[in-house]
């Protein structure tokens, strides 16, 4: 199996909306979590049927992301920060990975400081590889408990490969050097899989993962302004107790954190809108800050400077993403060259 010629890209992104755009095999949304200024350093490498995306950030934000229909992904943790974040309600810890079936919905805690990596694959690979491991189907989760165990090089590959890709990518562009990390990459996954064991559930049930994942629906459908618990439980016809458990099974946070936070990032968006208010007063009461001392050390907190700040650097680049600005969805990747 050998690639025409590997395709790289490294970048780093301080904006979600531009490493929102830059993932591949899917649509993702992301919204920051953390306090304080956002730094993503982001490598993608594409060796034939197999593309490798390896991440690093220095803040935390949720993200929410649907796998492309004719593609399966395997989600791991690159070892910084064990068991610190969450996918799909499972807390990832050094061996464990989460293995996703075309069309799976993603939603994941991403915290301060985690290294991971997301391994996408074209279907005809991985059916081979899958014969005779309980895999989860179209638009399921699954969750391979020691994979990195059975295949240390994975991760290690993963590593060395997002190094390579910042400090010398033409390194990787080669035809030959693809041919040989392809041939390692699925040589690792045959012998991660070979006898795994039945993929077990993610701890968030499927009702949950459906509440949350029709709730951020429902909030992308009401982007003009800010949205509260209660109209979020009646558009689901569900009591905020099981909402809220929801959303911490799913993300480990209360679902009026989750609103709060969206509330803070959509006003960020409409600060860098070019076409958007002029006073920085009037976007936060739209947003429902009525208090705009606490308004701005909230803000500041989240982002790392005053709103004045955003305001005047306000550029025509920037529009409301819900990922962004609320919780998953809507950057749809693009197909760089």
């Amino acid at each position: 199996m050998h690639p025409a010629a590997p395709r790289i890209l490294s970048a780093e992104f301080t904006e979600l909306e531009a490493f929102s755009a830059a993932m591949r095999d899917g649509t993702a949304e992301n919204i920051q979590l953390g306090a304080g200024a956002l730094r993503l350093r982001l490598t993608l490498a594409e060796f034939g049927p197999v593309h490798v995306h390896a991440n690093a950030v220095d803040n935390s934000y949720l993200a929410r992301a649907t796998v492309h229909r004719d593609r399966w992904a395997i989600f791991f943790d690159l070892g910084a920060m064990p068991g610190q974040s969450r996918v799909n309600g499972a807390l990832m810890g050094k061996a464990g990975a989460v293995l996703f079936g075309p069309g799976a919905e993603l939603h994941a805690q991403v915290a301060k400081g985690q290294e991971w990596a997301m391994l996408t694959l074209s279907s005809d690979p991985v059916a081979a590889m899958l014969d005779g491991v309980a895999a989860p189907g179209e638009g399921q989760v699954g969750h391979l408990p020691d994979l990195l165990h059975r295949a240390p090089a994975l991760a290690a590959l993963a590593r060395d490969l997002a190094f390579a890709g910042r400090a010398d990518p033409s390194r990787l562009e080669r035809r030959a050097v693809g041919a040989a990390l392809l041939e390692q990459m699925m040589g690792a996954l045959v012998e991660g899989l070979a006898g795994a064991p039945a993929t077990a559930a993610v701890r968030a049930d499927g009702r949950q993962l459906r509440l949350v994942g029709s709730a951020v629906e429902y909030l992308d459908t009401a982007l003009d302004g800010p949205v509260y618990t209660q109209a979020v439980c009646e558009a689901l016809d569900v009591g905020p107790r099981v909402l809220n458990a929801a959303f911490r099974a799913v993300y480990g946070v209360t679902l009026q954190h989750y609103l709060l936070t969206r509330r803070l990032n959509l006003v960020r968006s409409r600060l860098r809108e070019p076409d958007g208010p002029a006073l920085v007063k009037q976007i936060a009461l739209d947003a429902g800050f009525w208090h705009l001392g606490r308004f701005s050390l909230a803000y500041r907190r989240m982002f790392g400077e005053a709103p004045s700040e955003t305001l005047a650097r306000r550029t025509a680049c920037s529009s409301f993403v819900p990922g962004v600005c609320a919780p998953p969805y809507s950057a749809h990747i693009k197909k760089t060259r």
